[in-house]
């Protein structure tokens, strides 16, 4: 992921990898991963706790 100011107003880029295989990409899916586990785990023991 990068910017920069255009001065010129010609824009030439070359794309070499699909978004889906981004390190950004990738990074967003461990986090969202993450946070899917840890509600999980937050339920199981709310559950646990009400059932004792």
């Amino acid at each position: 992921m990068s910017s920069f100011i255009n001065l010129n107003g010609l824009i030439t880029i070359k794309v070499e990898k699909e978004y889906s295989e981004s390190t950004i990409s990738k990074i967003l899916d461990m986090v969202e991963n993450a946070a899917e586990k840890k509600l999980k785990q937050r339920n199981l023991l709310q559950n646990l706790l009400i059932h004792q």
